[in-house]
């Protein structure tokens, strides 16, 4: 017989959803779409080469926040990681977004036109009274921590997670 049962269970209490599945010679493949907390040791990545690892997880009170607006930051990324990665895209992505919230409506970005995006950012910031960078406040001290670079951006959480990777830690 050239078939054998190969059964893989399901072992954890997270829900799952059926993105896809395939079958691939003898084997059936089911792929699963997992929504997991962030836990601290996993793996993020942004849209532009930028990565890190979940160092600490605080409570909204402890991160520092927008002094205007009063918002605490949703997460806090390594300076010096930054700016070993730095592309404009990154901060292209964070201006275009915060253009996005104000309208309520998308804003598109031509990535592969030999013109720079920039200028035409800068010029939709300054047009709906946006400011690419924002007064930061330390919850701690109340102390100010000057203008920084703060919007909405995409990260991923990667496959690689503390759970798979218990040898590492």
């Amino acid at each position: 017989n050239p078939y054998r049962l190969c059964t893989e269970l399901w072992h954890t209490d997270e829900d799952g959803t059926v993105v896809d599945s395939h079958t691939n010679s003898k084997d059936v493949r089911i792929i699963l779409r997992v929504v997991r907390h962030l836990e601290v040791g996993d793996k993020l990545t942004g849209l532009h080469g930028n990565k890190g690892v979940v160092s600490r997880i605080l409570a909204d009170e402890h991160m520092p926040y927008v002094k205007s607006t009063g918002k605490p930051a949703d997460l806090l990324l390594n300076p010096a990681s930054v700016t070993s990665r730095i592309n404009l895209g990154q901060i292209a992505e964070v201006a275009a977004a915060k253009i996005a919230q104000k309208t309520g409506k998308p804003y598109p970005i031509h990535n592969f036109s030999k013109v720079s995006n920039i200028p035409d950012l800068k010029r939709e910031l300054d047009a709906h009274g946006i400011e690419d960078a924002e007064m930061m406040v330390d919850p701690k001290t109340g102390k100010d921590l000057g203008k920084v670079l703060i919007g909405p951006q995409y990260i991923l959480k990667l496959y690689k997670t503390t759970d798979s990777n218990l040898s590492a830690r």
